[in-house]
């Protein structure tokens, strides 16, 4: 279990970094949800995974079904990093096999829309503003 260490009174950021192995077992629903929980607390999310196409769909489906006043939405950025054609193979042919995906290798952030000001992208990388 992670130690809480107290910083006193001011206003910090606050950004979770989260192993692909803390959400590997989760279903895409729960995993999202997770994600979403922490930036409804005001934290950036960065996963050592990119999302894939389906989880990025339900990731913002389910910012819109929850935003209110107190909640303004996200914004988050997924940088893949691509394997070679036969690696890119060997994973689909071992995800048909198995029937379970494989977690993406890249990054993704999801942050609140009301710290994360902008974000720039490139093939690789990408550049983040924020402000409290």
């Amino acid at each position: 279990m992670a130690k809480k260490i107290k910083s006193g009174k001011r206003k910090g950021l606050k950004i979770d970094f989260i192993s692909v192995r803390a959400l590997a077992s989760m279903p895409m629903d729960k995993k999202i949800a997770s994600i979403l929980k922490k930036v409804r607390e005001n934290h950036i999310v960065v996963l050592d995974e990119a999302l894939d196409i389906m989880e990025e769909m339900k990731l913002v489906t389910s910012t819109m079904e929850g935003i209110d006043e107190n909640f303004k939405g996200i914004e988050f950025c997924t940088l893949p990093i691509k394997g070679n054609i036969a690696m890119e193979f060997a994973e689909k042919s071992l995800e048909k096999l198995t029937g379970k995906q494989l977690p993406r290798a890249g990054l993704t952030l999801v942050g609140p829309a009301t710290i994360i000001k902008g974000i720039k992208r490139d093939p690789q990388a990408f550049y983040v503003s924020a402000e409290l």
